[in-house]
């Protein structure tokens, strides 16, 4: 209804501007430091333990993670709320952040959508843990078209989300019975794919 907002800057100018005005009211950030689990009493959050065994008490704890993911990993000892367990959760994705050298002429919109010929394998892929299709489906984003500030001069960037399965690391463990390694393979595949159409589009090899 109201169009597409797009912040000057890019993303990171909206988290940047957030830390100058918490730092304005006294907030200390903390990055790069994870948290193994949410502190509490089973009925209120009382604080968070970090990866280091360091706990940090509080009054108020806001988890923006995934909301699964906070009650099935951060939450120890805490039952999740009924009904919760049934959900079936959404697609995840593959997303890849690339600059390039010269620009990427071919791309003149800054948001664009790229269908596979596999229309319904594309679907399929996205749930059931199915295998992608040789050319997957993707979103391509070039923020340079509506903010030059995005790349240097005579450059590029873009961004490719790949929609794929949301078969999570504990999911496989549990129907393998055992922990399974990143597929490194796979997500070449993805790559590849993507950069192969882009490049295909433009007329010379943009993985190089």
């Amino acid at each position: 209804v109201g169009g597409l907002w797009y912040p000057k800057g890019g993303m990171w100018r909206v988290a940047r501007v957030l830390e100058d005005l918490a730092k304005e009211h006294g907030v200390t950030c903390r990055f790069g430091t994870p948290v193994r689990s949410i502190l509490h009493d089973g009925k209120r959050a009382k604080g968070v333990e970090t990866g280091a065994g360091e706990r940090l008490d509080a009054e108020l704890v806001v988890a923006n993670a995934d909301l699964m993911h906070v009650y099935r990993d951060l939450l120890p000892g805490l039952a999740m709320p009924f009904g919760m367990k049934r959900l079936k959760t959404c697609c995840s994705s593959q997303t890849y952040y690339w600059g390039f050298r010269k620009p990427v002429r071919s791309i003149s919109h800054g948001h664009s959508v790229f269908l596979g010929a596999d229309w319904k394998g594309g679907m399929d892929a996205l749930s059931g843990n199915k295998p992608m299709p040789a050319q997957p489906h993707f979103y391509l984003n070039a923020p340079s078209r509506h903010d030059p500030s995005a790349g240097a001069r005579g450059s590029d960037a873009l961004m490719a989300v790949v929609p794929c399965s949301p078969l999570t690391r504990r999911a496989a463990k549990r129907e393998s019975g055992r922990d399974p390694a990143p597929d490194d393979a796979a997500r070449q595949r993805v790559r590849h794919a993507v950069l192969g159409r882009l490049s295909a589009l433009e007329g010379r090899d943009l993985e190089k």
